[in-house]
């Protein structure tokens, strides 16, 4: 199997294998199947039938068996059962197993009782009988129709995709609704592809009260300050300098819209496409690199599919330390943590705790500060840094990464008749440095961490 690579579909079944597991599902057979029979542009019905309605007695009526009255309404319709049937008629042949056959019928049976309505049609104070009894003209009397204000409020209900499974709401992000689905002109001020992108964004980021903070970095002028040029001076053996000193006032809608529109495709360039205002967008790796001028490759990879070990920070701090957190940290580590919240790690939660990727960055900053005879490379890839970062960001509904970074990919990006001077802008700072005061503790074992580092706070001399 690995000679065929990595696989993506399986006897109909869609695999993704992704850092936080490997997932299945059946999504872009049921999406195959809607489009095949037109039902695409379809909107769900959550209750398919007529509610309160008020029934009365008709004493001219027709008596009828209430046994075969109550197996015809709760039993399933002939007409579905067709529709189910020509679905998953695929399924009897032996490429697939006897148990997707049931599986599949229950599936398609809920999406068509969501799709199509199975209540009859309901004129003003009556309701005809079901479409099997044709032996009476007798009518059932039912509440007056509502008004379509009030029908619009009490508008059909959806799963909200805040509170959705964590593993179906990942399956939906890596989905590429550009390719899959039309575009909706009916979203709201077109600002959307589809409605399922309108739905997140309304669940999910409108409601988010801010995006991570950021501030650039005055290098230049920190390197000449004896107190933060050891940090500036790690920062450069990172290449992190170019883009600390990165500097744009961002809008939060729109990067919120960014992000809920988000698709990334599977190719080797990483194409991102998103909606900017009422403008379908894509930019590769390549292209966002050239606009944030950094390069577009090469250098140290820190994301990797298991959990950083944080045992490997005890060196970056005091006797007095707390090992993967942000107390105790010897002075330069701490500088340089301030530099890498505020650039290229910005904090989601919280700021206490060192996770993720901020804990290979620490330990890879260690390791060039103490390695004082330039013998390695410490560069990192700093493209495949942030991208990953904005990856995991959309799939987990995490806080939202990189607003000054995006808001230029954004501007260099948007079509020329696209006017974003109506979005309120919110200020990209740059960053207060102040300065910390030395640590004292214990003295340091000789196999560790630069001699009297822990005493001074500062790297020795370059």
């Amino acid at each position: 199997m690995s000679m065929m690579g990595e696989m993506k579909f399986f006897l109909g079944f869609e695999i993704k294998q992704l850092r936080e597991g490997t997932f299945i599902n059946q999504a872009k057979y049921l999406q195959d199947m809607l489009k095949r029979f037109k039902m695409t542009k379809l909107k769900g019905v959550a209750t398919p039938m007529v509610t309160k309605c008020h029934l009365a007695l008709d004493p001219n009526g027709k008596e009828v068996d209430q046994k075969i009255r109550r197996a015809g309404l709760s039993g399933p319709r002939e007409d579905r059962i067709i529709r189910s049937g020509r679905i998953i008629r695929p399924l009897g042949t032996p490429d697939y197993p006897a148990w997707s056959f049931i599986a599949a019928a229950v599936l398609i049976q809920s999406i068509l009782s969501r799709l199509v309505p199975t209540y009859s049609r309901v004129s003003r104070g009556v309701r005809r009988r079901p479409r099997g009894d044709r032996s009476s003209d007798e009518f059932t009397h039912s509440a007056p129709r509502k008004s379509s204000t009030s029908r619009q409020k009490n508008k059909d209900l959806r799963e909200n995709y805040k509170t959705m499974d964590p593993i179906s709401y990942s399956a939906i992000r890596m989905k590429n609704w550009y390719e899959d689905l039309p575009r909706d002109e009916e979203t709201e001020g077109r600002k959307f592809w589809c409605m399922e992108q309108e739905y997140i964004y309304k669940d999910i980021y409108e409601p988010m009260p801010k995006v991570r903070p950021m501030q650039a970095i005055n290098v230049d002028d920190l390197s000449e300050d004896d107190h933060f040029a050891d940090a500036i001076w790690v920062t450069g053996r990172m290449g992190l300098q170019d883009l600390m000193k990165i500097k744009c006032d961002f809008s939060p809608e729109l990067v919120k819209q960014f992000f809920a529109t988000l698709a990334i495709k599977k190719d080797e360039d990483r194409t991102m496409e998103w909606m900017t205002g009422s403008t379908h967008c894509s930019a590769n790796l390549h292209r966002f690199a050239a606009i944030l001028g950094v390069p577009a490759e090469g250098g140290r990879c820190l994301h990797g599919p298991q959990k950083p070990d944080k045992d490997v920070l005890f060196d970056l701090y005091t006797s007095a330390g707390k090992v993967g957190s942000t107390k105790g940290l010897l002075p330069i580590y701490s500088q340089l943590l301030r530099f890498f919240r505020a650039t290229i790690s910005p904090s989601g939660g919280n700021n206490d705790a060192l996770r993720g990727a901020l804990v290979s960055l620490m330990h890879l900053s260690f390791r060039c500060a103490r390695d004082t005879n330039g013998d390695c490379d410490y560069t990192i890839d700093v493209m495949d840094f942030i991208f990953n970062e904005i990856h995991d960001a959309m799939v987990t509904r995490n806080t939202i990464p990189y607003a000054p970074y995006i808001q230029l990919l954004i501007n260099n990006s948007v079509a020329m008749d696209e006017d974003l001077s109506g979005y309120a802008l919110v200020k990209h700072s740059v960053k207060k440095a102040y300065k910390l005061k030395p640590v004292s503790s214990a003295a340091p074992a000789p196999d560790s961490f630069m001699g009297d580092a822990r005493s001074s706070g500062f790297a020795p001399a370059r």
